[in-house]
């Protein structure tokens, strides 16, 4: 009786915005989308087959939301007005990707994923949602650059969020994305929109390490389009003196890349991986920089001890690339050292869990292990 009753109650909310003689405007709509997500969140359909009537309905549901959001930031744009909410409030919830505060990053939830593995489509446009979903946010950047909080936008960070996977299975989804990241002018005035662009790519990331952990993807070849798409724009804001509110995201992003991106980055150019830890210690160095700032940096510096040392584990190298990791070894401890001694702007918390992440990794890799002298003198700032 409870399933059926459940069932019914998601048919309601399915019929009620699916009626044709709504605006897309509509205010009940709106409360009715909201009522929406919260049954396709609150319901347990993790606990179901996909064959099952009651998660067959949420899909349904889930159909109609992604139908009418995408028809009313349409009718949003053409009409130059702001689009209601509801809709994009209702996805968000049924999509996850915020985070609770023990902590816990909300996953999407599975009417929502059945309803995106089956394909989607527009039947007039004949795109899947992610394309439409990347075109949206698109074009809401360049209609309204002054605006930090598009529905479109949102949407897409959480989608990145909890399902990366399509982005790295399908180029053309990918490369949309990629124009979505990287077709922004750095000397722009508005700020508003590479940061949305470049918080999306780190969302992106962290999202993927999330699904892959220290894998690599099913086909192999995404670490060569972390190579060749991505780290050129993280590189570029960091070595942007005019991209400061920027950078954030980009030693987020630093710390989001796997050790089989640091692998590829090292193949194609050794130089430019050693570039990029230099970047990231250059902003921790920086007494100029924001607390904020600051802290950020010396967490990337600490994800990409972990990730990129990751790589010579188990693994007997060269007396050359030993010597050269070594050297960026000492670079990273004469960094971390500086700043536990003056602690400028508070973030040594940040820079002790760099340090940590170090001593963990070069644990492993017996030609890495640290000098006596090296952690003597850490232990001294410690106590």
């Amino acid at each position: 009786k409870i399933r059926a009753a459940v069932k019914h109650w998601i048919e309601f909310c399915q019929d009620c915005l699916a009626a044709p003689e709504q605006s897309p405007q509509a205010h009940d709509n709106g409360e009715m989308a909201l009522l929406a997500g919260t049954l396709l969140r609150r319901i347990p359909f993790y606990s179901m087959l996909e064959n099952d009537s009651l998660l067959r309905a949420g899909a349904d549901l889930a159909r109609v939301l992604f139908q009418r959001f995408f028809e009313c930031e349409s009718f949003s744009m053409s009409q130059n007005c702001r689009a209601d909410r509801g809709y994009a409030n209702a996805l968000l919830k049924a999509i996850g990707g915020s985070e609770t505060p023990q902590g816990v990053v909300l996953k999407m939830t599975l009417p929502v994923k059945c309803a995106l593995d089956s394909q989607i489509s527009d039947a007039d446009a004949g795109e899947d949602v992610m394309s439409r979903l990347l075109k949206l946010s698109t074009d809401q950047s360049q209609n309204h650059p002054k605006s930090s909080a598009m529905n479109g936008q949102a949407v897409l960070r959480a989608m990145l969020r909890t399902h990366p996977g399509p982005f790295l299975e399908q180029q053309n989804l990918w490369t949309l994305f990629i124009d979505h990241v990287g077709g922004f002018d750095p000397d722009r005035q508005q700020r508003s929109v590479p940061q949305d662009c470049i918080q999306a790519l780190a969302i992106f990331l962290e999202g993927r390490m999330d699904i892959l952990g220290e894998q690599t993807d099913a086909t192999g070849t995404f670490p060569e389009k972390v190579a060749e798409n991505v780290v050129p724009i993280l590189t570029g804001v960091l070595a942007d003196e005019k991209n400061s509110p920027l950078k954030t995201f980009a030693l987020a992003s630093f710390g989001s890349l796997l050790p089989s991106d640091w692998k590829t980055i090292r193949e194609r150019n050794r130089s430019l991986a050693f570039d990029c830890i230099d970047l990231v210690m250059a902003i921790c160095r920086d007494e100029n920089a924001s607390a904020k700032l600051r802290k950020a940096a010396f967490k990337g510096l600490g994800d990409v001890c972990t990730n990129y040392f990751a790589i010579f584990k188990g693994t007997p190298e060269s007396t050359a690339i030993n010597d050269e990791n070594k050297r960026v070894c000492h670079k990273v401890c004469e960094c971390l050292e500086g700043e536990l001694r003056s602690d400028v702007n508070g973030s040594s918390s940040m820079a002790l869990y760099a340090f940590g992440n170090l001593v963990r990794i070069v644990n492993d890799i017996s030609s890495l292990l640290l000098e006596p002298s090296t952690l003597e003198k850490f232990a001294a700032l410690l106590l």
